[in-house]
């Protein structure tokens, strides 16, 4: 069938809005809300009573999806009675922390059954993590030409044919998240029956989702200048098994005084807030014994935008080390694995990364809102006398307006060459701290086939694995740190970082709005 993108939702028979950038999934940045799906993940299912599923389209409901229409009924207190329940839980996601979850339900209803409330309410947390071992993409040499630059200095084993498929990578890295989620679920829904002909129901819906990631890529590019390349030709596509590479004529040995190329370190921090609002009213009258009318209004707002202070959503801080002077690169097994040797010639030059050898390479940040308006009337009537013909008939009006808006703004500090080695321990000393990011896979042996790529290593080299000594820095408060920073430039204020008033890399602005009226007209026969 159709995805759940593909499905229409509403919610006590009424069309919800929804409001979602999906800035925590992955290492996103600079993500924009791009859809009016329903998003599930800021309904409680405890105050669900029942799902209604239309595979097929029906004259009275909502149109607007090419699978299905799902309709989301909520508790009616006229029709559970009076009850109350509350409920407790903790829940190990076994990603992150064991977090609580609480939800309660009050219903009351009078004896005579003509006036009733309910309240249902929910707050959830989440935490969970995920890591990923992988390669931003491959460079593809069709034919393989054994003259090319990239490979024709290398020594090979199992070197492919001339004019065969080959493709080789362009980095490794080591992605890792954390990410937390907050949600609040509530319902208010009163009834009153002034009479056995006339319901007349009034409700509230309230939703807010809270969620933060924070991630870290750490990340070796190649120079594509390989000395070794030993290649899997058992498919149709040959590719590396393992490779090595200098960093041109560098040598990574004591004294350690030449530089290297960079060993990059990507933070990211997310703060996405989602909220729903939605109040309806809604009369429902039986004229006679054969006719009933109903009448619905409705209006829904719902709301995404950033969790930082002014509405940003994602802070990203990008920090290096200018020390690899040679890397292998070990793509035999499920995760790649990484080997540098270090040449820290324009820090410390001991061998070692520490902070005095990190260096900034650029800041951004990103500011992504949507917010999505309903306001909808719907009259309908039924008739049915008692035999086989029922007809029912009605008219409604919806009005929808979307608004999409990002902003994207950021600075180039020392650069992807890292031009200042040193700067952000000089800047904001403590801000860097030391982390071992391959200590983060906790299925995963990245030491198992390290004897193998030290055999590759030029002599006299200190190596490390990527990840096994990563250098990270918060990215908001890395931003702010910076304001100021005139590394290029010093004492010019025109050309000095402004963390306040940034560089705007790229803007949109997207507005839809949609008016629809209709009328229907269906007969049931049996």
């Amino acid at each position: 069938g159709f995805g759940g993108q593909f499905n229409l939702v509403t919610l006590n028979g009424r069309q919800m809005p929804s409001a979602n950038v999906p800035n925590t999934s992955g290492n996103s940045f600079g993500a924009s809300g791009n859809s009016r799906s329903f998003d599930f993940s800021t309904l409680a299912s405890e105050g669900v009573s029942g799902l209604q599923v239309y595979k097929t389209g029906r004259a009275s409901a909502p149109t607007g999806g090419i699978g299905a229409t799902i309709n989301v009924n909520t508790i009616r207190p006229l029709e559970s009675g009076s009850q109350a329940v509350i409920g407790a839980k903790l829940v190990d996601d076994k990603g992150g922390n064991v977090t609580p979850e609480f939800s309660g339900l009050l219903s009351w209803a009078n004896d005579d059954d003509t006036l009733g409330v309910s309240l249902f309410a929910s707050q959830q947390e989440r935490e969970g993590s995920q890591r990923s071992g992988l390669n931003s993409g491959y460079v593809w040499l069709y034919p393989y030409d054994p003259a090319n630059g990239a490979v024709s200095g290398a020594t090979h084993t199992n070197e492919p044919a001339a004019g065969q498929l080959a493709a080789y990578p362009t980095n490794n890295r080591l992605d890792t998240s954390t990410y937390e989620r907050e949600r609040t679920n509530a319902f208010l829904t009163v009834q009153y029956a002034p009479s056995d002909r006339l319901m007349i129901t009034a409700d509230a819906y309230y939703a807010v989702n809270e969620a933060m990631q924070n991630s870290n890529q750490s990340q070796q590019w190649l120079a594509r200048n390989f000395d070794t390349m030993e290649w899997d030709a058992s498919g149709v596509v040959s590719t590396p098994l393992t490779l090595s590479e200098f960093h041109g004529t560098t040598v990574p040995a004591a004294p350690f005084t030449e530089v290297g190329t960079d060993i990059m370190d990507d933070g990211r921090t997310v703060k996405q807030n989602d909220e729903i609002k939605s109040f309806g009213l809604n009369f429902d009258y039986r004229i006679n014994d054969s006719w009933t009318a109903n009448l619905d209004v409705a209006k829904s707002d719902a709301e995404s935008k950033g969790g930082f202070p002014g509405g940003v959503s994602v802070y990203r801080g990008v920090v290096s080390s200018a020390a690899s002077g040679w890397r292998a690169f070990d793509l035999s097994g499920p995760t790649p694995n990484t080997l540098i040797a270090i040449t820290d010639g324009a820090g410390n030059q001991n061998g070692t990364i520490e902070a005095t050898d990190i260096g900034s390479q650029q800041a951004y940040r990103d500011t992504s809102e949507m917010e999505h308006e309903i306001d909808q009337f719907q009259l309908t009537a039924n008739w049915d006398n008692g035999g086989n013909i029922s007809v029912d008939m009605g008219v409604g009006m919806i009005d929808m307006k979307m608004t999409q808006s990002s902003l994207n703004e950021g600075y180039e500090l020392g650069g992807w060459g890292v031009a200042f080695t040193g700067d952000v321990e000089e800047v904001a000393p403590g801000l860097l701290y030391e982390v071992c990011g391959i200590c983060e896979f906790k299925d995963t042996d990245f030491q198992a086939n390290r004897a193998a790529l030290d055999a590759l290593a030029p002599a006299g080299a200190s190596t490390m694995l990527l990840g096994e000594q990563s250098w990270r820095v918060d990215p908001y408060e890395f931003w702010w740190a910076m304001d100021g920073w005139d590394y290029r430039d010093p004492g010019n204020a025109e050309t000095a970082f402004d963390a306040s008033n940034p560089t705007v890399r790229g803007s949109a602005h997207n507005e839809i709005t949609e008016d629809v009226t209709s009328a229907f007209v269906s007969t049931t026969m049996e």
